[in-house]
Parts: C-alpha cells; structure tokens; sequence
C-alpha cells in the first residue's frame, strides 16, 4: 500500500507541470483540443515609409483532456494582408511572436490553458503618402471540432506620411504673366497628429501598470512639438509633450494603474486605443501553483495518516 500511493505521489508530480506549460514541439495531439481562439489587429505603428510596422494580438484558448482520442487543429504561421483599398490585400507578409502570456486553471475534467500572444510583422514596400488597409489571418488546418478553417482579425487603417506641398504660382494652372519667375516656397507648416493607438497590456491586476502606446506623426513641413493627451473612460489623465520632425513620426508612452475592477476604455487625443481590463484573478499563475500545493499537501496528509495507522497495527 505504501509504495503505492508513493508512486501515486511521484506521478502527480510529473503529470501536473506537464499539463499547466505544455510544449508546443512535445505535446500530445491526442491528448488536448483547441476550444477558441480570438484574433484582434492591432493599430500601426512606427509609421514611416518605406516601413511601417503591423501588430496583433492572438489568444489561444486549449482546453487539455487526458486520451481525449481526438486530433487538435493544427495552426500554420500567422500572416498580415495589407493594400491600398478596404477589403483588399495584394500583400502578405508572416508575422512574428513578440511576447506570449500563458495562463492556466484546472477544471475537473483537465486543464484549460490560454496563450496571450503579441505579433508582429514589418513589411518594406509601404510608400508615402498613402492609406493603407490591414488585418491579421490564422489559419488552421483540418479540424473536426467545427472551428473555422481561416480566422480573421479585424481591418485597420493608417496613413503614411511624406506629401509633398506645392507653392502657389509655381507653374501649374492660372498663373499670370505678370507672375514672378521665382516663386516663393510654401510655408513651413508643423502639423502633428496621433495616428494610431494601442494598449500593451489588456489584463492586469489591480494596482498592476498598465502600458499604452502611440504613433505622433508631422503631417507639416517643419519639426514641431506637441502635447499628446491620454483619456480613460472619457477623462484626460495624463499628458506627453513630444517633438517630432517633418514627415517623421515618434513614439509616445503611458504607464497608468487602476485598483477598481473593471473595464476602461482608452483614447490616446481622438484615436482609440482599445479597452482594458482590471481582474482579481487576472495573475492565475500564483492560484495554479497554490492549488497544486494544496493538492500534494493533501496526498502528503493521507500518506502520513496511513503510516502511522500501519505503524500503530
């Protein structure tokens, strides 16, 4: 009986961390299935031709069966489609794991687990000047549990910047003969607008930072400086100054906390940053491993009750 439940034991030890961080390369396909998946593209940023840089954000939900006998869908690599008119895409380019957030809970009947992950990809042929129209794509292969073979993410839009004036009198249409031979140049102009948003961290806990950013671009036709504003659920809550050169664009960071639960929605000046979310339970790590102690400590408890009542006879 004792060599028993110490395999019992050594088992339980072994199996459980096998099932909360699966590796993708050793897992047993029919030991798990796909549940969901969300797929959410992101704004554009570090706009500036001939690059710019597209993001999106995938959450895997796996739930994981011990000989569930089924075949999980397989995932091919993540792309970006990407042209110059809405609905459509000439372009493609694979996308690129930045960051992967994995959180795990144990239900009766397995383990559902969810990977958080933050894509990215940086085409090079992106010329100024231009509205671009984006989306991620997942595609799966065969799949038996009725989720769709192509999954795409929502469309986005950016506008590239690099549009060159032209000075009044300086050769076009309606220009007089008494004009001057030597037109004046246009203005210098500084025109910095937000031309996308994104939050960095869609979860937190409460008092957790929360990480936002944004792309300040300068339409005009000389380096300007501005104050960029950031609102949460309507109110400003903080502001950056920024410089910004003509026809350049520059990053701008927010780091805020909320200790209220809840969901609060993000504008970066009139731009929509998205919504985040403040949870309890959003940090699962520390419940999964408490719920393991708990476990062992139990098995521990009968084990020590056992030896004694042998030990007694």
């Amino acid at each position: 009986m004792t060599a028993r439940i110490v395999a019992v034991i050594v088992l339980l030890i072994a199996i459980i961390p096998a099932f909360l961080f699966p590796s993708s390369s050793e897992a047993d396909a029919s030991a798990y299935i796909m549940e969901k998946i969300d797929v959410l593209t992101l704004p554009a940023t570090h706009i500036s031709p001939p690059t710019t840089k597209l993001n999106a954000r995938v959450v895997e939900t796996i739930t994981f069966i011990v000989s569930a006998g089924q075949q999980n869908a397989v995932l091919n690599p993540i792309r970006f489609q990407y042209g110059t008119a809405p609905g459509t895409y000439i372009h493609e380019i694979e996308a690129e794991l930045i960051s992967q957030v994995v959180n795990s809970s144990i239900y009766a009947s397995g383990i559902t687990v969810t990977f958080n992950s933050l894509l990215a990809a940086t085409p090079g042929n992106i010329i100024p000047c231009t509205t671009y129209y984006a989306r991620v794509v997942c595609e799966f292969g065969p799949n038996p549990f009725g989720i769709p073979k192509v999954i795409y993410g929502n469309e986005i839009s950016f506008f590239t910047p690099g549009c060159m004036l032209v000075a009044a009198g300086s050769g076009g249409q309606g220009s007089g003969a008494g004009s001057s031979s030597t037109p004046s140049g246009p203005v210098p102009i500084s025109n910095i607008i937000v031309q996308s948003a994104a939050i960095n961290t869609p979860e937190a806990s409460p008092g957790q930072d929360v990480y936002i950013s944004a792309s300040a671009a300068n339409m005009g036709t000389a380096s300007g400086d501005a104050s960029i504003t950031l609102y949460i659920n309507g109110h400003k809550v903080d502001s950056q100054g920024v410089t910004v050169a003509a026809g350049q664009t520059a990053p701008v960071h927010f780091c805020v906390s909320r200790n209220e639960p809840g969901t609060y929605t993000v504008y970066v000046e009139n731009v929509p940053a998205g919504n985040f979310t403040v949870d309890v339970f959003a940090n699962k790590t520390g419940i999964v491993y408490g719920i393991m102690g708990l476990m062992l400590l139990g098995i521990a408890g009968t084990l020590y009750l056992l030896l004694r009542k042998k030990s007694a006879c």
